[in-house]
Formats: structure tokens, C-alpha cells, sequence
């Protein structure tokens, strides 16, 4: 019996307890708590909040990353791969020279 979803499998299916639908979700659950404080609960409250678009760009990406603020880090939101390691990750959490950036897109 498996704790998450309380369905039978045969005894071969069951790896450290969960079944084997279920131990990916159990991983990647256990891995948003470690790194970043929230539960896999958490992340699709954001991603369904966030209507399963990117904070920045608003495309529906194939899969969202968890954006935090490398200094305090608080979780801000979910980020497409390339607002978070392009855009966000060249300027680190720099907002002002993100504002420049921007002047300077309105200048041309």
C-alpha cells in the first residue's frame, strides 16, 4: 500500500515504500524542501496561480523553475529557463542595471 496514493502494487513496484508513480513526486518533493523551503504543494499552488506561464515573459513553458533570491533567499516565483538563467541569471538579482537595460530598450 502506498502512503501517497493508497493504491495496491505488486511488491516489485514499491521502492522505499512509495510506488513508482509516486517516488518521483515523493523525490521532487523532498528536493524543493532542501533547496528552496516549499513543497511540491507550493510549487503547483504558484504554478497554477501563475496560470503555468513564466513571471516574466508569460510564455507557457514546457517546464518552470523556481526563482529565489540568491541573497535572503526567499522564493519569488516561477520562471520559464530562459527569464531565469538569461535574463535573470546574467544580471544577479542586479535590479538597477535591469532598469538601465530597460531605459535604454525605450531610448531606441
Amino acid at each position: 500500500l502506498c502512503p501517497r496514493c493508497a493504491g495496491y502494487f505488486p511488491l516489485k513496484s514499491i521502492k522505499g515504500g512509495y510506488c513508482l508513480t509516486c517516488l518521483p513526486l515523493k523525490r521532487r518533493d523532498g528536493a524543493l524542501r532542501s533547496k528552496y523551503g516549499i513543497t511540491l504543494e507550493d510549487y503547483e499552488q504558484m504554478r497554477l496561480k501563475q496560470d503555468g506561464r513564466c513571471a516574466i515573459c508569460l510564455e507557457p513553458p514546457e517546464r518552470l523553475d523556481v526563482d529565489h533570491c540568491h541573497a535572503t533567499g526567499v522564493v519569488r516565483g516561477l520562471l520559464c529557463i530562459r527569464c531565469n538563467y538569461q535574463l535573470l541569471g546574467i544580471v544577479n538579482d542586479d535590479a538597477e542595471l535591469l532598469r538601465r537595460a530597460a531605459d535604454y530598450l525605450e531610448r531606441t
